[in-house]
């Protein structure tokens, strides 16, 4: 009899517990999906005799295409950068260019689905990189870190930039 008396007095105080939290009305998640990039360049070591990645730290200009948007300007050095892909179309494109070089065409290719966040939040987008073009006037290459682009703090693709060999 005590245990039973002591089990629905803990029953109800944990109830009262949770029942009391009260919801502020506003969205405390991020809802906001970028692709982060890497900026990195092929260092050669003479001791060694191989090319090493590097973080590259650079001043450089990116504009979304067909929204004709600066998201970066040369105001000031990077070495990472983070990009919104388009929710409403499957390709998605920026121009990204140094001081004063020709600018290279990033084209990324991806799906996109919309997931509910919570009542508060509502819906975000989720993308998921399926392919990916460039041109190489200053990019090497691109490597794919992680095709599943749904948190704003991970890092999905890494560009190589070219660089003299000294």
């Amino acid at each position: 009899m005590m245990m039973k008396k002591f089990w629905t007095v803990f029953c109800s105080l944990a109830l009262l517990v949770t029942g009391c939290t009260t919801h502020d009305g506003e969205c405390h998640e991020e809802i906001h999906t970028l692709m982060g990039v890497e900026l990195y360049s092929t260092q050669y070591n003479a001791q060694e005799e191989v090319y090493k990645p590097t973080p590259y730290n650079v001043h450089l200009q990116v504009y979304g295409v067909g929204n004709d948007s600066l998201l970066y300007s040369l105001d000031k050095s990077v070495k990472e950068i983070a990009l919104p892909l388009n929710n409403f179309d499957t390709i998605s494109q920026f121009v990204i260019a140094m001081d004063s070089c020709i600018g290279d065409t990033l084209q990324i290719i991806h799906t996109s689905k919309n997931k509910f966040v919570s009542f508060e939040c509502g819906c975000k987008f989720e993308h998921s990189i399926k392919s990916y073009n460039y041109t190489n006037h200053e990019i090497d290459s691109i490597l794919l870190l992680n095709p599943e682009v749904n948190d704003i703090n991970a890092k999905h693709l890494r560009i190589f930039f070219r660089t003299v060999q000294q």
